[in-house]
């Protein structure tokens, strides 16, 4: 419900939807689910409204809805929000430009994904895999840095999950495709009518924000060996189901790591590529690269999954990266503060 501002222990900016995604809003809500239930009061603060509510899945958050798309306003919003003790960033873009100016207000916790920036926060955490992430400069050298995949924040059923999955021995038969929250690449509509001619059995996760569910549905009514699932709040009991999974590498990648589940990444941007290229190099995931339209190619590499023992290293080794432990260890570390609100 929106809220016109009582006391919050914890407001939350965060951003989701078009070409941002679905990952910030999600590991948000991860972040808020745990502090509501170490009783602390969480209150979310939005560009829109609508955006919003159509990625909290029926979950009854407060919320503050502020009503422009423009960074430069909400920041002169937020800066006029009253009764927030701190103040957690999850932004695409746009964290520290908040944090510089709105530093002598609040506490400031900054959740990122790139590095290579000046920190004004209090408190950075960034759970990513590769060291090219961390490249940061501080404005204050007290910042509490929680740094590295221990603390990639991902939603409780994946810790709860993580030890469900088993390879089987026989031939892969079940493909899940997720390419988050609006597919920016099209991979799902140039890779499923290969998929579909191999009779494999498919399922395809759309995102809230994906344009073109109408034309996945009339595939799928056309071919009974492919299923539709709508944006879910929890996915990890989907990616069970499957032999393997075919997805973007972004917040998707951390959660089939945690689960095991043998991937195929086919990357959307710079950023993920070389996230998907860091998976590989430990052992999870087979990196595609950028999506070219060669079938011949994406066959031979999609046929390397045929091998029993692969997948079954590939198991051990994502779970390895990925403990699911990541929310339990920030939360501590934020309730552990000395003093996590200003003086």
């Amino acid at each position: 419900m929106q809220n016109e501002l009582k006391k919050f222990d914890f407001g939350i900016r965060v951003d989701m939807g078009g070409v941002i995604g679905s990952g910030h809003i999600y590991r948000s809500s991860a972040l808020a689910d745990e502090l509501i239930k170490k009783g602390r009061t969480v209150v979310f603060i939005v560009k829109n409204k609508k955006n919003f509510l159509l990625h909290t899945h029926g979950k009854k958050y407060q919320y503050i809805d502020l009503k422009t798309s423009n960074d430069i306003e909400c920041i002169k919003k937020c800066k006029k929000l009253k009764g927030i003790k701190n103040l957690i960033l999850d932004l695409q873009k746009h964290n520290e430009k908040y944090a510089e100016k709105l530093k002598s207000k609040f506490f400031i916790i900054s959740i990122d994904d790139v590095g290579n920036k000046k920190i004004y926060s209090n408190v950075i955490i960034n759970g990513q895999i590769g060291k090219f992430n961390y490249n940061y400069s501080f404005s204050n050298l007290d910042t509490k840095r929680l740094l590295g995949t221990d603390y990639i924040i991902l939603r409780n059923s994946f810790h709860k999950l993580s030890k469900k999955f088993s390879i089987s021995k026989k031939p892969i038969k079940k493909i899940l495709l997720a390419f988050g929250g609006s597919d920016d690449e099209d991979v799902i509509r140039r890779i499923l009518p290969f998929l579909i001619s191999r009779n494999f059995e498919l399922t395809v996760i759309l995102g809230a924000t994906y344009p073109h569910s109408n034309l996945i549905s009339l595939l799928a009514k056309k071919h009974k060996n492919l299923q539709i699932k709508k944006s879910l709040n929890e996915v990890a009991s989907i990616y069970l189901k499957n032999d393997i999974v075919i997805a973007s590498s972004g917040m998707t990648s951390y959660e089939l790591a945690c689960l095991g589940v043998p991937s195929l990444f086919i990357p959307s941007g710079e950023h993920q590529h070389k996230i998907a290229k860091e998976f590989m190099k430990k052992g999870f995931g087979i990196n595609y690269g950028f999506w070219d339209d060669n079938y011949e190619h994406f066959s031979k590499v999609l046929a390397k999954f045929s091998s029993y023992y692969f997948r079954k290293e590939m198991n051990r080794n994502g779970k390895k990266i990925v403990d699911g432990k990541g929310v339990f260890r920030i939360i501590k570390g934020l309730i552990n503060l000395d003093s996590y609100e200003l003086s």
